[in-house]
């Protein structure tokens, strides 16, 4: 089963591991069960809740993608 929101009617799919975790915890808060069985309702992988990425984030090649958008929309879309 995808879970796409603790809150609200499925929508998007819940992608990253930091999304897959936010969900388990507003899931874990609302109905007051475990991480296992918040885990286990949204078919999530338990590898996810502990995975923590080891790359740095590259805020300055971010930040010149979003720069590049706006000059030239055509290329990149809107970006926020």
């Amino acid at each position: 089963m995808l879970y796409s929101s603790a809150k609200g009617p499925a929508g998007k799919q819940v992608v990253t591991a930091r999304e897959r975790r936010r969900v388990v915890k507003e899931i874990e808060a609302a109905y007051g069960i475990s991480e296992r069985r918040a885990i286990r309702f949204t078919g999530f992988p338990r590898s996810s809740m502990r995975y923590r990425s080891l790359r740095e984030p590259q805020e300055e090649l971010r930040s010149r993608i979003r720069e590049l958008a706006h000059e030239r929309p055509r290329w990149g879309g809107w970006i926020d």
